[in-house]
This record gives C-alpha cells, sequence and structure tokens, in this order.
C-alpha cells in the first residue's frame, strides 16, 4: 500500500510539474506572440505621431504578415500625402509668380488714366476727333485694370473691355482687322477670369497674320455648353504648325520668336491653377488657312 501510495503521490508532482511547465511555455509563448503584433504597433504609431507631427519623408520599417501589408500601405499613403504636398507649394509658387508678372504690368494705371483724360479733352477742344476716340478707348481700358482687382468679372465687362481694346489695336493698324462677335445674351452674366480674352486677341493680330495680310478677320465667340462656357478667339490668318502649338502651349521660355509667358502660356496655366488640370487651352488651326483657340472653363454665375 505504501508502495501504490508513493506512487500516486509521485505521479501527482509529477503531473502538476508538467502542467506548470506547459502553463509557462504557453505564458512564454504567449507573450512572443503578443509581443511580434503590440510591437510593431506601437512602432507604427509612434511613426504615425511623428508624420502627424510634420515630418513627412518618415518611412516606417517593414513588418511581417498582415503588418507588413499595413506598413507597406501606410508608407504609400505618407509618399503620396508628401507628393501633394510638393505638388500644392509649386502651384503656389507659380501662382505667385504670375501674380508678380500681372503687378509688373500695371504702371500706375490711375496716374495714366488722369493723364490721358486730360489729353483726350484737349484733343477733343482743338478737333482732333480720330485721337480723341482712340484716347476714349484707351482711358476706359485703362479704367478697367484700375477701378477693379477682383480676380473674376462677368462676360459683359470683359467683352466691353475688348470691344474698346479692339479700337486701340486697329486704330495703330489703320483698320486693317475685321472683328466679329458673336456673345450669346445668355452668357453676359456668367464670371470669368479677368483679361482671359485680351492675350489671346493680342495673339491673334500679332502673331496670326503675315505682314501682307490686308483683309483679316478675328472671330470672338462665347456660348454654352453642356454646362461648361466657352470662350473662342478664331483667325483666318496663316495657321500654326502642331509643333508650334506644343511649344505655345508648354514652354515658359521666351526669345523674339516666342510668345511671352505673359501670352497664351500664362492663360492657360491660369486656368489649370483656377479649375483644374482637366480644364485648358485647346488650338486648333491648319496652316495657311486658320488658328482658333478655345477656353473651356465650368459655366459659373457671378454671384
Amino acid at each position: 500500500i505504501g508502495d501504490a501510495v508513493r506512487n500516486i503521490a509521485y505521479t501527482f508532482i509529477l503531473a502538476v510539474a508538467v502542467m506548470l511547465a506547459l502553463g509557462i511555455f504557453l505564458v512564454f509563448v504567449s507573450i512572443k506572440i503578443s509581443n511580434t503584433i503590440t510591437q510593431p504597433v506601437f512602432r507604427l504609431i509612434g511613426t504615425m505621431e511623428s508624420v502627424e507631427s510634420g515630418n513627412l519623408s518618415l518611412q516606417t520599417e517593414e513588418f511581417y504578415g498582415e503588418m507588413k501589408i499595413l506598413s507597406q500601405k501606410f508608407n504609400h499613403m505618407v509618399k503620396r500625402i508628401n507628393a501633394m504636398f510638393e505638388e500644392v507649394k509649386e502651384k503656389e509658387k507659380e501662382k505667385r509668380e504670375m501674380e508678380m508678372l500681372a503687378l509688373q504690368s500695371q504702371i500706375n494705371p490711375h496716374f495714366m488714366y488722369n493723364t490721358l483724360n486730360s489729353i483726350r479733352w484737349l484733343s477733343e477742344l482743338q478737333g482732333a476727333d480720330k485721337v480723341t476716340q482712340m484716347i476714349d478707348a484707351l482711358v476706359k481700358v485703362l479704367n478697367y485694370v484700375a477701378e477693379d482687382t477682383s480676380e473674376f468679372v462677368d462676360v459683359g465687362r470683359e467683352v466691353e473691355f475688348i470691344r474698346n481694346y479692339i479700337k486701340i489695336l486697329n486704330f495703330r493698324y489703320f483698320e486693317r482687322f475685321s472683328f466679329i462677335f458673336d456673345i450669346r445674351e445668355e452668357t453676359m452674366q456668367y464670371e470669368i477670369p479677368r483679361f482671359i480674352l485680351q492675350p489671346l486677341v493680342e495673339n491673334a493680330v500679332l502673331h496670326g497674320f503675315d505682314n501682307n495680310d490686308i483683309c483679316a478677320t478675328v472671330k470672338i465667340d462665347i456660348h454654352l455648353e453642356e454646362g461648361n462656357l466657352f470662350l473662342c478667339v478664331t483667325d483666318d490668318g496663316k495657321g500654326l504648325s502642331r509643333e508650334k502649338i506644343d511649344e505655345i502651349l508648354n514652354s515658359e521660355r521666351k526669345s523674339e520668336k516666342r510668345l511671352n509667358k505673359i501670352g497664351i502660356y500664362n492663360v492657360n496655366q491660369r486656368i489649370k491653377l483656377t479649375y483644374g488640370q482637366e480644364y485648358a487651352i485647346r488650338i486648333d488651326s491648319k496652316e495657311g488657312c486658320f488658328t482658333k483657340v478655345t477656353v473651356r472653363i465650368p459655366a459659373r454665375k457671378k454671384s
């Protein structure tokens, strides 16, 4: 009986020892498994906090299993955010440069406006009617530049400005150009960026024709179509090659033979910055026949 009791006690003690060892082993394994999950999570959280504080160049380390997928997705997200942030900074830089170019082109218009007003009255007193008409148009152009610095105007005001601008051009070129206006009445209250038509008209006049072209026609068409406002300037001049069109729309450089940045390239960039990359200038042309420049923007009424 004594041996049986000792055997039972030994077996019990052995079973308890095995159970304790197994329990300790299971605890150890569970801690290891937990650490393989929680430690990467904590490290990932630390990286997230650093990114949240503004360090967008930081990338989390590569893990294993599900955490690897999570860390890869997080790294991709941070790269995308950083790329978008850099894109926004670049766009803001371009916008500031364009604003500076616009400021540089405004040579104290109030002073010029007042001075030309005086000259207009003098020419009217002396019976110089043609000079009076030109100065009157120039005064109205300068008044449009000086009286309002808002980014947008309604179509009606921009068209009025263009009509006065055309009077000055035609006086300069001895009535060489014929201008046709096809402005739909329903478009007059819609808003467009200021000075968006002037570079297109100027380009048609200065670069669309050869010097010996006497009968030169420029058409200005503004209409609505499928929720968009279309502004088109068409000339029946010498036309452009595909290479020249690409150069005009994409080149910032300028030379004597290139349109400068304050022209069509500038308008194209303004449209993209204001409305998005899907809105851009389109140029259709056939050499020896015509050139049509089309601006498409969302149709929005001026509030």
